[in-house]
Order: structure tokens, then C-alpha cells, then sequence
């Protein structure tokens, strides 16, 4: 998957994996999985008041440990239908 980006492009996947390169429109921030991970981040940690850099990187190490112990709310945020493995 790219967005068209020069660090985005199909000659920087190894040819051994089992992936189909496929171009994102441009601007679609919709399309791209990490976005909709990074949205609910940033739903959580808006309107909030931190005193230094250590209480944000402490919140936002809890948050990051809270999804890594439930892969499905990562996958139901991020899994798209054209996210898929080819098999050769």
C-alpha cells in the first residue's frame, strides 16, 4: 500500500514477500490503516493537560499497552478488506 510518497514505493518490498503492491489515492488519509489507529489516539490524549513530556510519553505508553493486549480493537480500526496476503 502507498500513498504515492517517495519512501512509498514498490521497489523498497523485498520481491520474496507475498504482497500486491497497490497505490492509495492521493490525500486519502482514509485509506491508510495507521491513520484510523492515530485518530483514536488522538481522541483519547485531546483536551488533556499534561505537565511535561514524561506524563505524555507515561499516557501514551498505557494507551499503546492497552491495544497491544486486545489485537481485535487494532484489527477492527485498522483491517481493510484490500489489507490482504497474497498467496502465491
Amino acid at each position: 500500500m502507498g500513498d504515492g510518497a517517495t519512501a512509498h514505493t514498490a521497489q523498497n518490498w523485498s520481491e520474496q514477500q507475498a504482497l500486491q503492491w497497490q497505490k492509495l489515492p492521493t490525500a486519502c488519509p482514509e485509506l491508510n490503516p495507521a491513520e484510523r489507529f492515530f485518530e483514536e489516539l488522538s481522541a483519547k490524549t485531546s483536551n488533556r493537560v499534561f505537565e511535561d513530556k514524561q506524563q505524555v510519553e507515561d499516557y501514551l505508553a498505557n494507551l499503546v499497552r492497552q491495544y497491544q493486549q486486545q489485537p481485535n480493537r487494532i484489527s477492527s480500526l485498522t483491517l481493510f478488506s484490500y489489507l490482504s496476503a497474497q498467496t502465491n
